[in-house]
């Protein structure tokens, strides 16, 4: 297909096309959402959906030096979370609240409810930021907002140098893509099973 040359970049060479369809998606948003939110150091990261999105903003936040929470109702990914770099994982806003709060708060999912209830462990002067959408009303506190000086950020694909620097942590072994394959033929299973949550944590299309 045709494309705007100043829209393209080349794939480093130790980049497969398998790792390079997530990374144009999950890795390019969430590694943009994190870049946005301008963390500093000794400030702490928390990830709200572990899932496509999700397992890549854990590692990018733990490659970049943050301390690194990972916020999810899935018992059964707490083991596989801590394997790919996460140093806490927890179930709720008022558990992130009694360990300290985030500094920043990445919202990867697409349903507001665990996200909005999280919002309650987000530390004064936070950010948290929205990448995932939703049709779900989106109700934040006022108050918290005005007194703590706290934001909000909506982000999604943010700028070219980002993407750059997403594939480069994956170039060099830093961050791993996790997929799970499916053929062409496969593809309404692949579907039913992202529908259904059952994919760990992306699913990639192979027609060949």
């Amino acid at each position: 297909m045709s494309a705007y040359a100043d829209s393209t970049i080349l794939l480093p060479d130790a980049i497969t096309y398998e790792q390079a369809a997530t990374i144009f998606c999950s890795g390019y948003t969430v590694y943009s959402g994190l870049r946005t939110a301008n963390p500093k150091p000794h400030e702490r990261i928390a990830v709200v959906g572990i899932w496509g999105l999700g397992h890549l903003g854990i590692q990018y936040s733990k490659v970049a030096g943050f301390y690194t929470i990972a916020i999810t109702h899935s018992k059964d990914k707490e083991e596989s979370i801590y394997k790919i770099g996460a140093d806490q994982v927890i179930s709720s806003g008022k558990e992130l609240g009694t360990i300290g709060g985030a500094d920043v708060i990445l919202v990867t999912g697409n349903s507001y409810k665990l996200a909005i209830e999280v919002f309650r462990g987000l530390r004064p002067e936070g950010r948290w930021v929205l990448m995932g959408i939703s049709n779900e009303k989106l109700t934040i506190p006022s108050f918290s907002l005005a007194f703590y000086r706290q934001q909000i950020i909506g982000s999604q694909q943010n700028s070219l140098d980002y993407l750059c620097e997403a594939f480069d942590y994956v170039a060099n072994g830093k961050v791993k893509v996790i997929t799970e394959k499916y053929s062409l033929e496969d593809i309404a299973k692949a579907y039913d099973n992202l529908a259904n949550g059952k994919v760990r944590f992306r699913a990639v299309i192979h027609n060949n």
